[in-house]
């Protein structure tokens, strides 16, 4: 019988086996990867950029329309001054706007897209199938799928750098996105070392 060999633990699976049954490696043709092309992100990948600094800029915004409110049902009610507090609490807003454009590129610099070029399902069940393989020595890896199809793991050891998001390009071929060094190393860990990685 013909055994294919893993490339990346050397166990030997049966020639029709997708994945290796000892890390979950893919060793079929279907899925190889030899050179995967990459590019900075423009999707919000930090934490900060994701939670606290839009709820910041909400809070900002109740606080001015709570001031509004206070002034209007004041007895000495101004209408200039109301106008003055529109216009101060929409250039606050504007400014914190602007400031957000600059922290998410400043944030967001060391997260890249990588084009995988491999249907995204394939890709999606084989990061799968590598996860469960890993989490069964130790739950170090946690995904989670949205409603959407996609997928998003955080690797709990490389704290807020260890976040990679799959999601599925219009051509319906597979894109990771992660933190630049950590999402090359996770790949290679998918596909193989032999993976070679060129910038856009």
């Amino acid at each position: 019988m013909i055994m294919n060999i893993c490339k990346k633990c050397g166990i030997e699976n049966l020639e029709t086996a997708i994945y290796c049954k000892e890390c979950g490696r893919s060793i079929s043709k279907e899925v190889f990867l030899d050179t995967i092309k990459f590019k900075r992100t423009n999707k919000r990948v930090h934490p900060i950029l994701r939670y606290a600094f839009p709820i910041l800029i909400i809070c900002i915004f109740i606080h001015g329309i709570f001031q509004i409110i206070n002034n209007i049902s004041s007895t000495k009610f101004e209408f200039v001054v109301v106008i003055l507090l529109i216009t101060f609490f929409i250039g606050i807003l504007f400014g914190m706007l602007c400031f957000y454009r600059i922290f998410f590129f400043f944030l967001n610099l060391y997260y890249k897209t990588f084009e995988l070029k491999l249907p995204f399902e394939v890709v999606k069940e084989q990061l799968k199938k590598v996860v469960f393989t890993v989490n069964k020595s130790k739950e170090d890896i946690r995904i989670k799928e949205n409603a959407k199809g996609e997928l998003k793991l955080k690797d709990k050891s490389l704290g807020a750098k260890g976040y990679f998001h799959l999601i599925e390009d219009k051509d319906g071929n597979a894109v990771l996105i992660g933190e630049k060094y950590n999402t090359q190393a996770f790949i290679r860990s998918v596909f193989g070392k032999d993976v070679n990685f060129i910038e856009n």
